[in-house]
């Protein structure tokens, strides 16, 4: 293949990741319309909860509850000014580029996850474990991101619930994986 064929698969494979994100955000604006913004329909998320703080360089601690660092952190500043953040296990640290009131919202990972898997049409969520955080409904299936023979494929919800209420969901194993050799 020569490097002009290489440029232009290339460019036809960035173009139609280019094209599915732009889907993707159509789908997303269908979802949300009765939220003002995105950000209040990922807050309105189970488990999030948004807010602001001024920072700069020397970034700002916003204190969370979320400890296993299985959660995702959505930051926005004005339009000139750049913000990043720093995960931790009972907090996440957000930076500016200059003095910016910045706004957050922090969510757990499956609430992000099973966000994008509606908006997407993916039928599928892959963790390392059975999910601890999070709303789930019984039949919902999480499939094992390490397989091995021995081990199961993944894990089924057997009771709907909510973690962290009186009510949480219940997760067994499923799809035990035989060492033939």
């Amino acid at each position: 293949m020569s490097f002009s064929d290489s440029k232009m698969a290339y460019e036809d494979s960035l173009k139609q990741i280019i094209d599915k994100f732009n889907k993707l955000v159509d789908e997303l604006q269908v979802g949300i319309e009765p939220y003002a913004t995105l950000k209040e329909y990922l807050t309105d998320l189970s488990g999030g909860f948004k807010g602001s703080v001024n920072t700069d360089k020397s970034g700002k601690s916003i204190t969370h509850n979320f400890g296993n660092m299985d959660y995702e952190v959505v930051i926005t500043a004005g339009s000139n000014v750049n913000t990043w953040h720093r995960k931790g296990i009972n907090s996440v640290d957000v930076y500016a580029s200059d003095v910016a009131r910045v706004d957050y919202i922090i969510t757990p990972t499956t609430n992000v996850l099973r966000l994008l898997q509606e908006s997407a049409g993916v039928q599928r969520v892959v963790m390392e474990s059975p999910p601890t955080v999070g709303t789930w409904e019984q039949g919902e299936l999480v499939w094992n991101k390490l397989p091995v023979p021995g081990a199961n494929i993944g894990w089924v919800c057997t009771k709907s619930g909510t973690f962290g209420t009186s009510t949480e969901p219940v997760f067994n194993s499923w799809g035990f994986i035989n060492d033939i050799n």
